[in-house]
């Protein structure tokens, strides 16, 4: 029995999601069914976390354990013949067998990809998040640094799931515009959920001049979710890198 770690791509605008669910077709599901294609076994894959509904990736990791015959390097050829063309595994190897996607991550870099215009084709619908009115870039780059260490950041999350713990450590955050096309790239040891939309989302009424960045500092102090910006949506945020 080996232990086998991927390196999966996907463009997650079709799905719902990361998680297999009853009654939804997400990425986890599609990569399980093509290792049971290729290997004929029913595998546990372990994603580093999950990616919700219409989020993207360049670099998810996920690992299973299985007993084929193929050698580890190849089976990423083999899974692309059993994927659809939005779901791509661009790397396999055999690890440890006591590695685990999930739980050895050290960090993971999420970028939010914003197009700050009215002129967006219709081709790039499902992968910028597309906000038409006129946002500061320097006011947002200004609040980011408030945002970075270890706070309470329940206020920057949906509902809490029982006993989840809100304390979380931003590590780096920076904010870049080429163009139209502003980009919030944050990296953290883990998240919670929604946590870098909201976080975008918070950055970008401060932009917009509706908040002041000292909101960042009330927020962390209540936590109380009204006090942010709101959710934007999945299509722009993609999960970079996962760090070991």
């Amino acid at each position: 029995m080996k232990n086998i770690k991927i390196i999966i791509q996907y463009d997650g605008s079709a799905y719902s999601g990361w998680q297999i669910q009853d009654n939804a077709v997400t990425i986890q599901q599609k990569i399980v069914e093509a290792i049971k294609a290729v290997t004929g076994e029913d595998v546990n894959l372990i994603g580093s976390g999950r990616t919700d509904k219409g989020v993207h990736a360049y670099g998810q990791v996920a690992n299973f354990r299985t007993s084929t015959n193929i050698r580890p390097d190849k089976i990423h050829y083999w899974l692309k013949m059993h994927l659809p063309n939005d779901i791509k595994i661009v790397d396999s190897r055999e690890v440890e067998y006591d590695f685990h996607a999930r739980f050895d991550a050290k960090s993971k870099r999420y970028i939010y990809k914003i197009y700050n215009g009215e002129d967006l084709h219709p081709i790039y619908r499902n992968i910028y998040e597309e906000i038409n009115y006129s946002i500061d870039i320097d006011k947002m780059i200004s609040a980011a640094p408030l945002l970075i260490g270890e706070h309470d950041f329940s206020g920057f999350s949906a509902v809490l799931e029982e006993n989840t713990n809100p304390i979380r450590t931003v590590d780096e955050i920076s904010i870049n515009k080429r163009g139209k096309l502003i980009e919030i790239e944050i990296e953290a040891m883990s998240f919670l959920r929604n946590q870098v939309r909201i976080i975008a989302g918070t950055l970008v009424e401060i932009g917009r001049g509706k908040m002041p960045a000292e909101n960042i500092i009330e927020i962390f102090n209540t936590g109380d979710r009204n006090l942010a910006g709101p959710t934007l949506g999945g299509r722009g945020l993609y999960l970079m890198e996962v760090r070991y």
